[in-house]
């Protein structure tokens, strides 16, 4: 069995559009933990997988790497006997936040804000610290000593302490657009693919009505902007070349959604291969109802159908998977059915659930192959077009 691994790499853009500031912490905070994680784990593993990256979510680590700040962290840098008493209720209010898992190592702290008491100077200054503290991923926690040492120490910090760990987050940070080119000019290992720049959903951008396909009572909407979804799929492009000094020719649509209408605006900004859910597939007409692999969809362009089931589990809840659960036992019951020469796509992302979009009259049939679809042929048969990952 082949199989093909994507994770995309998503946040909303938080960036105000007049001052171009972010108003929440999120990308910042992210950039700690799994948006370097992956990319190190690439470089240092060459890891055969594709990551799939929103432009957008690269401009705005962009603004951090060169310096950018948000509301959050200029309360953090702020020194704790300084704070006035409304910016000490914005820490006390708004910086215990994610994961549980990733609260845990300063529940105390919360605890005494739901019993209605006032954090001391001293909690105030652990809260500010602890707030990123805890976001540092794996390879930041063991290529920087210091952060595990903070995370021992547990409590009672002091302002050298909090500018130790805002310096190894300028440094992380301004590491960022250093290993994404490196990743992007490998030839081995891990390949990239791009979403629309803002990471629009794009049959809806195309035309609003197209939903009334899969979903025949909703009201009808006048709203057709095909002009835009391809201005997107054309700069998300011409932004990655700028940012990572090439173009990937792969996409993964928003939301998985994809229309018979996108892939032509898709070929015509210039990619060649696209990704979305098998649950498209299954509402799609197409001449073989069993197959998994990729599919020739026009234009040039080729479509692969994530296997839906062990996608679902591996995103829809990462941080709470048990560390002693074998890596393959989402696998197992989907590897019978498309075992010998099918292709197996799953993909994940380091933050939400899956949302796949139906469609119609999407997939048709390849041209290369008689009996089965693009790429789902062993290489010893007819269709021994490999498949174009990171082309």
């Amino acid at each position: 069995m082949r199989v093909g691994l994507l994770w995309h790499l998503h946040q909303p853009d938080y960036r105000d559009p007049d001052t171009g500031i972010p108003v929440m912490p999120w990308a910042r905070l992210h950039g700690l933990r799994g948006y370097r994680d992956m990319f190190v784990e690439a470089l240092e593993h060459g890891t055969p997988w594709t990551l799939n990256v929103v432009p957008s979510l690269l401009d705005q680590l962009l603004h951090y790497a060169e310096g950018g700040s948000d509301p959050h962290l200029e309360l953090t840098r702020r020194p704790a006997d300084g704070l006035t008493e409304e910016e000490a209720a914005l820490v006390t209010e708004t910086f215990a936040a994610g994961h549980p898992t990733l609260r845990a190592p300063y529940r105390h702290l919360e605890e005494v804000v739901r019993s209605g008491r006032g954090l001391s100077v001293a909690q105030l200054r652990d809260l500010q610290v602890w707030s990123t503290l805890a976001w540092f991923g794996a390879t930041a926690r063991r290529d920087h000593p210091a952060i595990d040492a903070l995370r021992a120490k547990g409590g009672d910090f002091t302002e050298d302490d909090k500018r130790s760990l805002l310096g190894i987050q300028r440094q992380i940070l301004e590491e960022l657009p250093v290993l994404w080119r490196r990743v992007a000019g490998s030839t081995d290992g891990t390949a990239l693919s791009l979403s629309a720049y803002d990471h629009p959903i794009l049959p809806l951008l195309v035309d609003a009505r197209h939903a009334r396909r899969a979903i025949p009572d909703l009201p009808e909407v006048d709203f057709a902007w095909p002009g835009d979804a391809l201005a997107q799929l054309t700069r998300a492009r011409e932004r990655a070349h700028e940012v990572l000094g090439r173009a990937p020719v792969g996409l993964w649509p928003s939301e998985g959604a994809v229309s018979p209408e996108v892939v032509p605006l898709v070929a015509q900004a210039g990619f060649r291969w696209l990704c979305s859910d098998n649950g498209v597939l299954a509402r799609s007409e197409r001449t073989d109802a069993a197959c998994p692999g990729g599919w020739d969809l026009g234009h040039g362009v080729r479509g692969f159908f994530r296997d839906t089931a062990p996608t679902g589990s591996g995103s829809a809840t990462p941080t709470a998977t048990p560390t002693r659960r074998p890596p393959t036992s989402s696998l197992r019951r989907s590897a019978p059915a498309r075992a010998g020469s099918w292709w197996w796509l799953s993909t994940a992302r380091t933050r939400g659930k899956r949302s796949p979009t139906p469609a119609a009259r999407f997939a048709e049939r390849c041209g290369r192959c008689s009996t089965r679809a693009w790429c789902t042929r062993s290489a010893s048969t007819t269709c021994a077009t490999p498949p174009p990952w990171g082309r």
